[in-house]
C-alpha cells in the first residue's frame, strides 16, 4: 500500500491548483481474476464466443478532481511500475452514476466502466491478435475521494 501513496501524493503535485483545491478521485482495483465474454472471430473468420478471464494486476485511477468532466486527464498505475493516461469519456448522472474511462496502455483500447457507488466494473479489450475481438470483464474496485 505504501507505493500506492506514493503515487496519490505523485499525482497530486501535478494537480493540485492554487486558484481551486478540489479532492483527488481515487479509485483502485486490487489484483485479482476478472471474469467475462470473449467475442469475435479468429484469422480464418471463424466466429468465437467464448467464456474468458483476466488475472489484473492492481490498477490504480486518479482523476484530478471531483466531479469529473468528460475529457478530464486520468492517471493510472497498473502494477508496481506501468504507470499511462487515460480520458473520462463518459459520465451518466442519474441516480446510479457511473463514468466511462478509455485509455490506450499498448496498441490495444481499454474502456472501464465503473459505478461510482458500489464499484462494480466492466472492463472492455478490444484488440486486433489472432483475430479480432472484444472481451469484456466483470470486476470490482473500490472508489473514494482524497481531500487535500
Amino acid at each position: 500500500m505504501k507505493p500506492l501513496f506514493a503515487f496519490i501524493a505523485f499525482i497530486s503535485c501535478f494537480c493540485a491548483s492554487p486558484v481551486f483545491s478540489a479532492g483527488l478521485l481515487v479509485i483502485l482495483c486490487e489484483a485479482q481474476q476478472w471474469t467475462g465474454q470473449r467475442v469475435g472471430f479468429r484469422d480464418d473468420g471463424e466466429l468465437e464466443n467464448d467464456q474468458n478471464f483476466q488475472n489484473l494486476k492492481e490498477t490504480l485511477f486518479v482523476l484530478d478532481e471531483y466531479a469529473p468532466q468528460v475529457g478530464n486527464t486520468v492517471h493510472v498505475k497498473y502494477g508496481e511500475d506501468r504507470v499511462y493516461q487515460g480520458e473520462v469519456r463518459y459520465i451518466y448522472r442519474g441516480s446510479k452514476s457511473y463514468l466511462t474511462i478509455e485509455t490506450q496502455p499498448a496498441d490495444i483500447l481499454e474502456v472501464y466502466s465503473i459505478d461510482m457507488m458500489t464499484g462494480n466494473a466492466t472492463l472492455t479489450i478490444t484488440k486486433q491478435l489472432f483475430g479480432f475481438y472484444t472481451d469484456v470483464f466483470t470486476g470490482q474496485c473500490e472508489v473514494r475521494l482524497v481531500e487535500p
